[in-house]
């Protein structure tokens, strides 16, 4: 877990004096301190115009010591103040573990800390009690972290003498193979590991022991590619030299590292370079590949931005976190008047409307066919603060899933599978008529 002494993060400005708390900090919440509450004062001084660092200089130090702030409320009239007592903030590795129906469970991992194996257990236990007999498990956007944990996450999932990463290197104390030594706890429990272009270094790792062991199916986006390990050498009082000293590879040898033009290795592929991507079959006789990130078994269709948005973010420019404060603002707004009441809300073009009129009260400057254009954008950002702001985290998630297609594409290959060899089997089938229908085309 990481530590550090703090109580909460800020983040950015709602409008140019306030500051955004969240109530899933631990002693922020037992001081009643609520989402969108924002901090006006630290310790007797206004934060208007503060930058996140000053923000964030002024709320930590060290832990046990008192800190008095002033927050305003959405629906309060006055100024609240507020006394806290500074902890040290344990980071969750799982951010959310849940059921999401027909028996299949959900664990999305954010980052590999020191006690995340033992995170995703617990996680995997107390929803196996609760009825979970198949999981998805996100790494989507997980940049990694310690290796120690990616590969025990890995183990958890695999049978003594499973091979779950290797590093090769120049030199014979550079290269390592790791296998599992323990027998996995759920060995029956059909898994789909969800990638995207986020997933880097340690969760590429997992995915890649899980996929070459025929033990997960893979869904979403081929992912980061960082496979190489780093050593630094101190250089004196003047700093330290970070040098990669070696490559991760797969239990089958697939190189996990994103090669670029110019690379000179040619150990795996023959040629430098944008290589051809590496063809290796699993012991169930599956293809998989390799050579620059973790390919999934089912890739996601089309992910290129469309147009439209990416004209709205260029148009914006460095606008962006003040686009994104009027957004908050207005989901504030709408909280503290009471016009959403139900979970169930849909985004209106009234609201759209609203959100415009308010940016250009702003300053924000930004072509209204432009605005128009990138209307699905501009709805999906809404919905996700309404229902943040309004209703809490869980409201926003479960809205989230019903546009999520990676997550869909799991779910469908979760769907009344009793086994791993069963998922495999039609992960296979469904690739085989993905592949048909692109051929057709």
């Amino acid at each position: 877990m990481i530590e550090e002494p703090a109580i909460f993060d800020c983040q950015d400005r709602v409008d140019d004096r306030l500051w955004q708390l969240g109530e899933s900090d631990v002693a922020a919440a037992r001081a009643g301190i609520q989402t969108g509450d924002r901090i006006v004062e630290i310790e007797g001084k206004s934060t208007e115009g503060w930058t996140g660092d000053e923000a964030s200089k002024a709320l930590r130090g060290d832990p046990g010591t008192p800190l008095h702030l002033v927050i305003e409320r959405p629906g309060v009239g006055t100024p609240v103040p507020v006394r806290l007592q500074r902890e040290i903030i344990k980071v969750a590795s799982v951010s959310r573990a849940r059921l999401l129906g027909n028996g299949v469970g959900y664990a999305d991992l954010t980052i590999f800390s020191e006690r995340s194996a033992r995170e995703l257990r617990d996680a995997v236990e107390r929803l196996r009690g609760e009825g979970m007999r198949s999981l998805v498990l996100d790494l989507r956007g997980n940049p990694g972290g310690l290796l120690d944990q990616g590969v025990q996450v890995a183990e958890l999932f695999l049978d003594p003498g499973d091979k779950v990463v290797a590093t090769r290197g120049r030199t014979p104390d550079a290269s390592r193979d790791y296998s599992d030594d323990d027998r996995q706890s759920w060995p029956q429990m059909p898994i789909v590991v969800l990638l995207d272009h986020g997933s880097a270094s340690a969760s590429e790792i997992v995915a890649g022991a899980l996929q070459d062991q025929d033990r997960a199916a893979i869904v979403g986006e081929t992912s980061f590619g960082k496979g190489s390990a780093q050593s630094l050498f101190p250089l004196g009082d003047d700093g330290a030299l970070k040098l990669t000293t070696a490559k991760w590879f797969t239990p089958l040898g697939r190189s996990i590292d994103r090669r670029v033009r110019g690379d000179d290795d040619e150990q795996e592929t023959g040629r430098a370079g944008d290589a051809a991507p590496q063809q290796k079959r699993t012991r169930g006789g599956r293809v998989v590949y390799g050579g620059g990130g973790i390919v999934p078994d089912v890739v996601l269709g089309d992910t290129a931005r469309p147009a439209a948005e990416l004209a709205l973010e260029a148009e914006l420019g460095k606008e962006l976190p003040r686009f994104r404060d009027a957004v908050v603002a207005y989901a504030l707004e709408l909280r503290g008047s009471g016009a959403i009441a139900s979970p169930e809300y849909v985004v209106t073009p009234a609201m759209r409307e609203a959100l415009y009129d308010r940016m250009r009260r702003r300053g924000i400057h930004l072509l209204r066919t432009t605005y128009d254009a990138a209307e699905p954008l501009v709805t999906r950002v809404l919905d996700a603060q309404i229902a943040r702001y309004v209703f809490g985290p869980d409201v926003e998630f479960q809205r989230t899933l019903k546009r999520d297609r990676s997550l869909a594409l799991a779910l469908q290959l979760l769907n009344g599978v009793t086994s791993p060899e069963e998922l495999l089997q039609r992960t296979t089938a469904m690739q085989a008529a993905r592949s048909d229908s692109s051929t057709k085309r």
